[in-house]
């Protein structure tokens, strides 16, 4: 899971920033006391945090919430928050805790990870903050997925509606041969794909190996 740690701890006065498995694109943020007892003592306590970027905030959270006061706890982590942003960038997250009349804060730096690059062809946009193909996506509207191999975008065939193909395009599923695509011709309207089992020769194990729709 995507997170940073944020905790206080009492003994020494001091701030534990802790990153684990960081997103590109988001994070967990967590932040409470660290317990060193069976329970803590959160009476007057209130921490908060603000995350920028180039010195502008793009995230805050305080707590307690409005009307709410923490009185005593027995688990570490005291809050959590989910915070967005984007691949490769750099971010500071500011974190501060009153309690007791004490005001303490504390900063941290850190970089947001690229995502995994998908084929070895790709290369990364920077500016963009994705990873591009040498062969820009086809602009048909079709749905295409990327062959590495051969360096193109290879066009994904659309289902085979069962309401609308013709007898030859019917034929073409697996195991439909001239009697069964008559069938399912003259069976139509079909409402449910799971309906074709009912003909004669198509099993369920034929129907759920087709790409089809209706």
């Amino acid at each position: 899971m995507s997170q940073i740690k944020i905790l206080f701890r009492m003994s020494d006065q001091s701030f534990l920033f802790t990153p684990k498995d960081l997103a590109p694109d988001y994070c967990d943020l967590m932040a409470g006391i660290v317990k060193e007892s069976a329970r803590l003592n959160m009476d007057r306590v209130s921490f908060g945090y603000s995350l920028k970027r180039d010195g502008e905030e793009i995230s805050s959270k305080s707590w307690p919430p409005p009307n709410v006061r923490y009185v005593q706890t027995d688990q570490e982590v005291i809050e959590v928050e989910r915070v967005f942003f984007y691949p490769e960038e750099e971010l500071t997250i500011d974190f501060w805790l009153d309690y007791g009349g004490n005001h303490l804060e504390d900063s941290y730096t850190f970089t947001t990870p690229r995502p995994a690059q998908p084929y070895d062809s790709w290369t990364w946009d920077a500016e963009a903050k994705q990873w591009v193909p040498p062969v820009p996506y086809p602009d048909d509207g079709g749905m295409y997925t990327w062959d590495e191999e051969a360096q193109e975008w290879v066009l994904i065939p659309d289902p085979t509606n069962v309401n609308t193909a013709t007898f030859d395009e019917l034929r073409e599923l697996n195991g439909v041969d001239e009697v069964r695509a008559q069938a399912i011709i003259d069976g139509r309207e079909w409402a449910d794909i799971n309906d074709l089992s009912s003909i004669q020769g198509i099993s369920q194990e034929m129907i759920d190996s087709w790409d089809i729709t209706v």
